[in-house]
């Protein structure tokens, strides 16, 4: 299993826990978000605009899978965005991801 299909497992047991959110409820909840992960071929005016959004809250933005690949992780079609609401889900996702360093084991 390489570190994409880790990183998207994890976000699937994210959404089922509760501790990440897609559409409707991304929308009207989005600045409780910790990182908002986004679709490279998002496209529509919308989600430009919840883009545009979450750089003006300051919420830091992850960019590395297709609208496929979130919706196969989240067992749905097509998701263009899915944002973390848990502070530590988020870390553990970027300590997934390889851009930020997890807890250091002695």
């Amino acid at each position: 299993m390489n570190s994409a299909d880790q990183s998207l497992g994890f976000l699937g047991l994210l959404f089922v826990s509760r501790k990440a959110l897609i559409g409707e409820e991304l929308s009207t909840r989005l600045e409780k978000c910790k990182l908002l992960i986004y679709a490279t071929d998002a496209t529509s005016n919308q989600a430009l605009g919840i883009r545009h959004k979450a750089e003006l809250r300051h919420t830091p933005l992850y960019g590395k899978f297709t609208e496929e690949e979130l919706g196969h992780a989240l067992g749905r079609d097509k998701v263009t965005f899915v944002g973390i609401i848990d502070p530590k889900a988020a870390s553990a996702f970027l300590a997934k991801t390889g851009l930020l360093k997890g807890p250091q084991k002695p």
